[in-house]
């Protein structure tokens, strides 16, 4: 696999198949079992959906602000919000992946 192309750029893989993506990369697509190839995806995307939990593990702050990503490859991340904001879901949600990490920052 080749260095990411961008700070925020995603390990991820493309079924040779179906053609989706899919994160973590992985060998065999969950959807036709094809053979997966490791790519770099774009670390840029919508919030579909959001929750805040607040009842954590022992040690761990809460709430917990948690939201699933959409991504422009069409794959979907379950992630921490950075900072623990509350996504604002009917300005469109856009958000940045930060280097190497399941978190995310606002789109600017």
């Amino acid at each position: 696999m080749n260095a990411p192309s961008s700070p925020s750029s995603l390990d991820a893989s493309i079924c040779a198949s179906c053609a989706r993506h899919i994160i973590p990369a992985r060998a065999r697509c969950p959807y036709c079992g094809g053979a997966m190839q490791p790519v770099h995806v774009e670390g840029r995307g919508k919030i579909l959906s959001w929750t805040a939990v607040h009842v954590t593990p022992e040690g761990i702050p809460s709430p917990r602000t948690v939201a699933l990503v959409g991504l422009e490859c069409g794959a979907a991340v379950l992630c921490l919000v950075d900072n623990g904001q509350i996504p604002v879901m009917d300005q469109g949600g856009e958000v940045v992946f930060e280097a190497g990490l399941y978190r995310f920052r606002w789109a600017i």
